[in-house]
C-alpha cells in the first residue's frame, strides 16, 4: 500500500513450502499464475488448461513448470521496467477491478488473489464487449478461471461500492478508468476511458453464481 520499490538480493522459491499453506492460499496464488498466461504466454495458459488439477494438488512437476515460467516472465518484465513506467503495466491484468473488489470489501471479504481471479473475469468481459477480445478467447479464459475453486463469500460487495473504489485507483489517468485488457490469450493492451456502465455490466456478469 505504501508503494515503495526495493529489489531483493535474491529470491528463494521453495515448492515444499506451498504444502504448508491452506487450500485457499493456493487458490490465491493460482490467480496470479493464470494472469501470466493470459497476459504474456499462451503456451503457459494452454499448459494450465491441461494441468490445472495437478497444479491445485501441488504436483511437484506441474508446479515447477508453472512457477518457473512465471518467474522467468516477471524477471524479464521487471528488468525492462523496474518502476512501472510502461511495460510493467501488463502485469496489472485483473488488478484494476480486483483491487476495487478488495477495497469494496474493506480488505476483509476477499484475499488479493481471489479478487484478481474475479477481476480477470470482469476485465475479460469488458475486452470482449469492446471488441478487443474474441468471444471464443473469453470463453477459454472464463472456463479456466471457473475451474479454480473460489470459495470466498463475497455477497456483501455491491457494484456501487466497487465503482466508488475505482475512483481511487492509482492507475487512472485524468480521472478516467484505465485497465489492462486482453486482446488475445498471451497478449494485453492498456485501455483508457472505460465507461462506468460497462464496468457495472462486467460486475453483473461475474456475479452469476455469486457466493
Amino acid at each position: 500500500m505504501i508503494g515503495g520499490f526495493y529489489q531483493p538480493r535474491f529470491v528463494w522459491v521453495d515448492i515444499d513450502c506451498l504444502k504448508t499453506l491452506p487450500a485457499r492460499e493456493v487458490v490465491c496464488g493460482l490467480g496470479e499464475v493464470v494472469k501470466y498466461g493470459v497476459s504474456l504466454d499462451a503456451e503457459l495458459f494452454a499448459y494450465l488448461e491441461s494441468n490445472l488439477e495437478r497444479v491445485l494438488k501441488l504436483d511437484e512437476e506441474a508446479v515447477m513448470h508453472a512457477q518457473g515460467r512465471c518467474c522467468e516472465l516477471k524477471a524479464h518484465i521487471v528488468a525492462e521496467d523496474e518502476r512501472e513506467t510502461g511495460l510493467r503495466m501488463v502485469l496489472n491484468y485483473g488488478h484494476t477491478v480486483g483491487h476495487a473488489l478488495e477495497a469494496a470489501g474493506s480488505f476483509r471479504v476477499l484475499k488479493h488473489g481471489e479478487a484478481v481471479l474475479l477481476g480477470m473475469m470482469a476485465e475479460g468481459y469488458i475486452a470482449r464487449e469492446m471488441s478487443l477480445l474474441a468471444p471464443e478467447a473469453l470463453e477459454r479464459i472464463i472456463d479456466l478461471l471457473r475451474r479454480i475453486p473460489l470459495k470466498a463469500r463475497w455477497s456483501p460487495i455491491t457494484p456501487a461500492r466497487v465503482l466508488q473504489a475505482l475512483k481511487h485507483d492509482t492507475k487512472s489517468a485524468d480521472g478516467k478508468n484505465r485497465m489492462v485488457l486482453p486482446t488475445h490469450i498471451g497478449e494485453v493492451q492498456v485501455v483508457d476511458s472505460i465507461e462506468p456502465a460497462l464496468i457495472q455490466a462486467s460486475l453483473k456478469y461475474i456475479s452469476r453464481g455469486k457466493q
